[in-house]
């Protein structure tokens, strides 16, 4: 199955999340597991034209984790 990176927006808060493709459709509302607890949905705004396969999309999605030891701050 493909991921897409898709730009979702909930309110005025925005966030980027690799979604599965069959979800990834503009206007569609896809509801996010975290902590074992879901959320009552975001909207897809975006949809990124670049697709990878589930097992890079699960390492690409915790890249950010990374970013503070890349940088000094």
């Amino acid at each position: 199955m493909n991921y897409y990176q898709c730009k979702l927006r909930k309110g005025t808060a925005y966030q980027q999340a690799w979604i599965p493709e069959k979800y990834s459709r503009l206007k569609a509302i896809v509801k996010i597991k975290e902590d074992g607890i879901w959320d009552d949905g975001w909207e897809v705004v975006d949809v990124g034209t670049l697709a990878m396969d589930e097992e890079s999309a699960v390492i690409r999605s915790r890249d950010y984790t990374k970013q503070r030891d890349a940088s000094d701050v």
